[in-house]
């Protein structure tokens, strides 16, 4: 009986991206403990970049490698995003709802740490009408809670950002540029009612993080590429390094 070769197995999740995402996330919540005396060992007092930095790439890299191929071959890759949108979306509500809860929970037993004050949640009990209103636009939330919205403004400009990579690798990093330079020196921003996230300011990174990834992929499939490819590597890990200091989230 004839033997058919096995076919190739899908590749599963990179678990070096999952290790080092964490990692990120971990920093980050120490960098934003006040007082903490640990967050004088993070990148952040060290490097260009901050733990926060390396999230946005790494939610660069993993949006490619994700979505990529499906935009690529003009199938569903919108709906998946659509969905995944979505699904982050419902989660920052949980989370918002949860936080608002705790906080005010927090304050009505310790009323001297003015919880309600200092995480930004007075105003879900002085119009909560309107605070619903900004959370579902996301133009409002409790302060260091801005890590999904995020994640959620840059996810949704992921296929222009895939479009621009295959036509130009740095465009949509020059775009971010521009970006972040009109946040910066131009007051360029979208409008909620904090600046503790700017979207604007980390186009430049996350797109920045898709072309390290649409860099490896053209690698793997081009070995004579290799060379041009870790001059494209190097000007992109440059650009990153030249992105804004963070913010709180």
């Amino acid at each position: 009986m004839e033997q058919h070769p096995a076919a190739a197995p899908r590749p599963g999740r990179d678990t070096r991206i999952d290790l080092f995402r964490g990692l990120a996330l971990l920093t980050i919540f120490v960098d934003h403990i006040e007082g903490n005396p640990w967050s004088a060992l993070t990148l952040r007092e060290f490097g260009a970049v901050t733990a926060l930095d390396v999230f946005v790439v790494l939610a660069g890299v993993s949006g490619y490698l994700a979505y990529a191929g499906r935009l690529h071959r003009g199938g569903d890759g919108l709906r998946h995003i659509a969905r995944r949108i979505a699904v982050i979306y419902l989660a920052q509500l949980g989370l918002i709802a949860a936080m608002v809860l705790l906080v005010i929970a927090v304050d009505r037993l310790v009323p001297g740490l003015h919880a309600v004050t200092r995480f930004h949640t007075l105003p879900y009990l002085t119009d909560p009408t309107g605070s619903l209103l900004g959370t579902l636009l996301m133009t409002a939330r409790p302060h260091n809670s801005g890590i999904l919205t995020l994640y959620v403004l840059l996810l949704a400009v992921l296929p222009l950002i895939v479009w621009g990579v295959r036509r130009v690798l740095l465009l949509p990093v020059a775009v971010g540029a521009v970006l972040f330079l009109g946040s910066v020196l131009g007051g360029w921003h979208l409008p909620q009612s904090h600046a503790e996230v700017e979207p604007l300011r980390w186009v430049m990174v996350y797109a920045a993080g898709v072309a390290l990834a649409a860099v490896g992929d053209r690698e793997r499939h081009s070995v004579a590429g290799s060379a041009l490819g870790r001059l494209e590597r190097i000007a992109t890990v440059a650009a990153i390094g030249w992105s804004n200091r963070p913010c709180a989230m």
